[in-house]
């Protein structure tokens, strides 16, 4: 059996990955360049921090819930970190932040939703003998 986290990326990247396909066309038609660079940068960044998550989710699989525990909140920490100084670093470039904005947000529930589906296809949710 395949281990939850490959379903849960599998169920994911498909409607993320569409999703940012179709926000970053409809930034760049909007917005030309500019947007079809934001809505890039947007999915790229979305897609990574979740591949992260993913494989955490992997890797710790099998260790104790609070070292589990302790290795989530530092990479929550680190993702917080990593947003912090990009935001900062491409403040000084002319990006257009309300396409990378949209495109972010739009990504990042479409990754989410993907993920919901694939545990409720798991046998998540109501009715659940977990």
């Amino acid at each position: 059996m395949k281990h939850y986290s490959r379903i849960f990326l599998n169920g994911a990247a498909k409607p993320a990955a569409i999703t940012a396909l179709v926000g970053t066309a409809i930034t760049t038609y909007l917005n030309g360049v500019k947007g079809l660079i934001a809505g890039a940068i947007a999915s790229t960044l979305v897609v990574a921090f979740f591949l992260v998550h993913i494989l955490l989710a992997k890797a710790t699989a099998t260790m104790d819930p609070r070292a589990t525990y302790a290795i989530v909140m530092a990479s929550y920490f680190l993702k917080v970190l990593v947003m912090v100084v990009f935001l900062v670093v491409i403040g000084n470039f002319d990006l257009d932040r309300r396409s990378f904005a949209a495109v972010a947000l739009a990504v990042t529930l479409g990754w989410l939703g993907g993920e919901i589906r694939a545990y409720l296809k798991l046998g998540g949710g109501y009715g659940s003998s977990r």
